[in-house]
């Protein structure tokens, strides 16, 4: 059904993308799983595109269609691009995909790629999160995890993958791959082949 207002009390995610951009298809399942994990918390993911030299309502309709339950969300067509104007433009962005994460009260609690957004909507939710403290903790996440991906022993890679999700947990899409490759380099067939097969299904 459609989102006529944000309400409040309710989380919303808005995220812009478009039919072309490889990034945005690719976090389609992330989003799908965040609407899922946090639904009956009244939080709603809202996909936001609209017409530009390679992206029309027709490809837009297409795609929703054929990627069914990975767009487990709303989509939204944006008419004249008025949406992106009040959102992109205003706040100077110019990438996607990039979402903007609206609070309780209807205030905009983070700007940025959705790829990060989990440790926000989280706070968000149970009324942990400070924006200025949670951007730099943010930032502290992408820096360890630039530290985990140069570890190159297996066994030592994926204890600091165990310790990265500790620190940060929700960020579990972030180690998956690596994960993987580090249990195949280390022999640990069994935990690989889980992960593999988990990772078939959902690229299904």
């Amino acid at each position: 059904e459609p989102i006529t207002a944000f309400e409040p009390g309710k989380v919303y995610l808005v995220e812009f993308w478009a039919t072309w951009c490889g990034p945005c298809i690719a976090g389609m399942p992330h989003l799908s799983e965040l609407e899922e994990r946090y639904a009956d918390k009244g939080f709603a993911v809202l996909g936001v595109t609209s017409a530009d030299k390679s992206n029309s309502l027709e490809r837009d309709k297409q795609m929703t269609a054929d990627k069914g339950d990975v767009m487990g969300y709303r989509v939204a067509w944006d008419v004249e691009r008025r949406t992106n104007e009040a959102y992109m433009v205003a706040a100077g962005q110019n990438g996607i995909p990039c979402c903007f994460l609206v609070d309780k009260k209807g205030r905009i609690a983070y700007i940025g790629h959705p790829a990060w957004v989990d440790l926000a909507v989280a706070g968000v939710i149970d009324g942990t999160w400070n924006p200025d403290q949670g951007m730099k903790r943010i930032e502290e996440a992408k820096k360890d995890l630039q530290k985990v991906y140069g570890i190159e022993d297996p066994k030592e890679s994926l204890r600091a993958i165990e310790d990265f999700l500790e620190e940060y947990p929700g960020l579990e899409g972030m180690v998956v791959d690596l994960r993987y490759e580090m249990h195949l380099r280390a022999g640990n067939a069994k935990e690989a082949s889980k992960l593999g097969g988990e990772l078939v299904e959902k690229a299904i």
